[in-house]
């Protein structure tokens, strides 16, 4: 069985001899890693005769999603950068020959005859028919990039009708980590102070202009925060306020002073001491080191004024490897005091790096639908590339310059192609 076979049957439940409701091609085309770091290669696939995964339906994609994390060939920061024969075994072992991309947006094309997947009957599971228009993620290193994937229905949700393909492949993990990060301590501090709009939190996302940070302001407000307040440059100011950034501070401002930086936090008023940070911006990768730490900078110990809420919630996007196998243990394990009892720290702060869960996520990718489709919430297209292993390259090249505003996204459909079908 070739490489296509062995990605597209993995599953336990796979029943063979069932049909397929629904119609698909004999091959995908899709793009792939190659094995030489930053390196991509295009691929027809053989697709296997037949595929009966009662929680999985077949998607057409219509457009893909980019993050750094496809840039970065999935591993980041989470090996260290010295580490070189490690990460050189990693990408040719692991990495080399599989499709890149988490994000999607598409048509169900074909569904299990038999199983759970022609009806609704789980709580957390959509509905669906071949034809219905869908969002998600793939599992790790599964990738989207492809004509047509294999999705878990547990990671999708119908696309929200206000949004194109486009829009809504540029959605799902920035809007799962957002949500992810920011739901359950707002929820949290609701039921604590008995309000019934998260009054007391107030919201810092570093890093407002990128592809997270810009869908986390948005998510913020939604979900009834008292203030959000984002850093970037200043050419991302103004675009910060669109997404609905109560105080936007410039960490360029005075050549990028960080004293500079924390007397513009501290006047932002109302909004400091900040009760809940999102930071999109601290990494261990030498691509993405910054002059100074924001986490010393906002968890300093000065006694005229804090940054931060002594009980405040610190969430990062990044960080050194021990971080993430801390992470990585709390997320497979449910082992919430690793960090508790394998780090020290002076300050009281809740400081965690945050790794996103993928798994049964409809419900997630539910709210994020409705707050779009309430008009609260829009992903930020900044560049559309085609489908081709050189245009992804370029959209890679783009995503680690750490320039981008908003999101990029790859369009195997166009949308004249869609009126068509």
């Amino acid at each position: 069985m070739g490489a296509a076979s062995s990605f597209l049957c993995t599953q336990a439940d796979a029943i063979p001899g069932q049909l397929i409701a629904g119609t698909l091609p004999a091959v995908r085309h899709c793009i792939v890693y190659g094995k030489e770091d930053g390196t991509l290669r295009e691929e027809t696939q053989q697709l296997p005769t037949v595929t009966d995964q009662p929680d999985h339906v077949w998607v057409r994609v219509h457009a893909v999603g980019l993050n750094p994390v496809d840039a970065k060939n999935v591993v980041g920061d989470k090996f260290p950068h010295h580490w070189r024969i490690v990460r050189s075994w990693v990408r040719s072992a692991l990495v080399a020959g599989t499709v890149p991309g988490f994000d999607y947006a598409g048509t169900v094309a074909a569904l299990p005859k038999h199983g759970r997947a022609l009806k609704c009957n789980a709580d957390d599971l959509p509905a669906l028919k071949v034809g219905d228009a869908v969002f998600g993620t793939m599992p790790a290193l599964q990738g989207t990039l492809a004509t047509y994937i294999a999705a878990p229905r547990h990671q999708m949700w119908h696309k929200p009708e206000s949004l194109s393909f486009v829009q809504a492949a540029a959605l799902p993990l920035v809007g799962l980590t957002a949500y992810q990060c920011l739901q359950p301590h707002m929820a949290f501090r609701n039921e604590k102070d008995g309000a019934s709009n998260a009054s007391a939190s107030s919201v810092l996302v570093v890093g407002g202009s990128g592809g997270t940070g810009h869908v986390a302001i948005q998510v913020a407000r939604n979900l009834g925060a008292r203030c959000v307040t984002a850093v970037c440059s200043t050419r991302n100011v103004a675009f910060c306020h669109q997404q609905g950034a109560t105080y936007v501070v410039d960490y360029t401002a005075n050549g990028g002073d960080k004293d500079t930086l924390r007397r513009h936090l501290l006047e932002t008023g109302p909004a400091c001491p900040f009760d809940i940070v999102l930071d999109c911006v601290s990494s261990a990768d030498p691509r993405d080191q910054q002059t100074f730490s924001y986490r010393q900078l906002l968890q300093q110990d000065v006694h005229i004024q804090k940054l931060l809420n002594e009980a405040a919630v610190y969430r990062r996007l990044g960080g050194p490897s021990l971080d993430w196998l801390r992470a990585g243990m709390e997320q497979k394990l449910g082992w919430t005091g690793v960090w508790k009892y394998t780090t020290t720290r002076r300050n009281s702060n809740d400081d965690r790096l945050f790794w996103i869960r993928f798994p049964h996520t409809s419900l997630q990718l539910q709210a994020l639908s409705i707050m779009a489709n309430q008009g609260q919430l829009l992903p930020k297209v900044e560049k559309v590339y085609s489908f081709s292993a050189t245009d992804v390259e370029r959209a890679f090249d783009d995503l680690l310059s750490r320039r981008v505003r908003g999101k990029i996204v790859v369009e195997l459909v166009k949308e004249t192609d869609q009126q068509k079908d």
